[in-house]
């Protein structure tokens, strides 16, 4: 039988191929020229911000100008947490936020964030495919369309210092961005504070943290071997970006527009996908080649993160609505673990 692991990376390519001859043949003529802002939070490093600037000209060759987008990265327009309040409220058309960071909005957008929730991107992508229909949902309430989607890639740890075991971390301070890292790290037995992946570097630099969960891509992109002198793999989760427009603006569109504009997000999510698989096989060698010790999380830190991972799934259905509870139960019908 054929080896299938890289099953998604051809079928991702394949379909951006073919989105991409689709786009070209979506050239639309409007009587009127928008001029739409997106935000952003990370830096032009990020492969994630490299898919929003390809997404944006994309754009804005399928509709000859039509509709042209400027690309604010690195929070320049608004802060990570601001970006999806701001594209609700008209103050920005399009935008770009993890999704587990909208958890206090509702409890389904933390689901990628739930520690070992997937092992690998296939699960990866049928969490995708199970629970789509109903982010979707809670965005269409908020008012905001998704166009797509992207991994960034499973998350690991750098630390200063040791990170055999939680033992020898309890009461250091950790790097956390939303409140499943947060609860993450109260229950490692360290200190969460709230660090953006813009301002890393500073606060490892002068001993906010001392330690951090993130991806490789992540780790290359902010040259973190500068700072920090350990990385341990552990695959954790894998949460994913997503990039919406609002509705409201969305309509203003002709049809011919509106049909390029979802054909450029289904091109991004398929030659995203397919971008991060690659980057989370070269990174670690990357990291590795620049100085960094890139360590096999040892069997002691697995099960314990591990146990922290049930924790916070048990904690985390105790308190979902049954919406929630049912794509879980979808989602784990799904898969087959050995």
């Amino acid at each position: 039988m054929r080896n299938n692991r890289f099953a998604p990376r051809h079928a991702a390519l394949a379909l951006a191929a073919g989105l991409a001859a689709g786009i070209g043949l979506t050239a639309a003529a409007s009587a009127q020229t928008y001029k739409w802002n997106m935000a952003t939070p990370y830096s032009d490093r990020e492969f994630i911000t490299q898919l929003a600037f390809q997404f944006a000209k994309d754009i804005e060759e399928a509709t000859d100008g039509d509709v042209k987008i400027t690309v604010h990265s690195a929070g320049s327009l608004f802060k990570n947490p601001e970006i999806m309040g701001a594209a609700r409220t008209g103050q920005v058309q399009l935008g770009s936020q993890l999704m587990s960071n909208l958890g206090p909005e509702h409890k389904l957008f933390e689901i990628d964030a739930m520690p070992f929730m997937t092992s690998n991107y296939m699960e990866t992508q049928k969490l995708w495919h199970v629970t789509r229909p109903y982010i979707e949902k809670l965005m269409a309430e908020r008012g905001l369309r998704i166009l797509y989607a992207v991994p960034w890639g499973f998350q690991n740890f750098y630390w200063k210092g040791n990170l055999d075991s939680l033992t020898g971390i309890k009461g250091h301070k950790q790097r956390a961005y939303n409140a499943s890292t947060s609860r993450m790290a109260e229950l490692m037995g360290t200190i969460p504070t709230t660090v953006q992946a813009t301002d890393m570097a500073q606060a490892f630099q002068t001993g906010m943290i001392q330690g951090t969960s993130t991806s490789a891509n992540t780790g290359v992109s902010l040259k973190m071997w500068e700072y920090v002198g350990d990385m341990y793999l552990t695959n954790a989760w894998n949460p994913k970006e997503m990039d919406f427009i609002a509705e409201a603006d969305f309509k203003k569109l002709k049809v011919d527009v509106q049909e390029a504009i979802i054909l450029a997000g289904e091109k991004a999510e398929a030659l995203g996908w397919h971008q991060s698989l690659g980057i989370v096989q070269r990174a670690p060698k990357t990291l590795a080649q620049n100085g960094m010790k890139v360590n096999q999380a040892s069997d002691t830190l697995k099960k314990e993160l591990r146990a922290i991972g049930d924790t916070m799934l048990n904690e985390w259905l105790a308190k979902a609505d049954d919406v929630s509870k049912k794509a879980v139960a979808e989602y784990k019908a799904a898969i087959v673990r050995k």
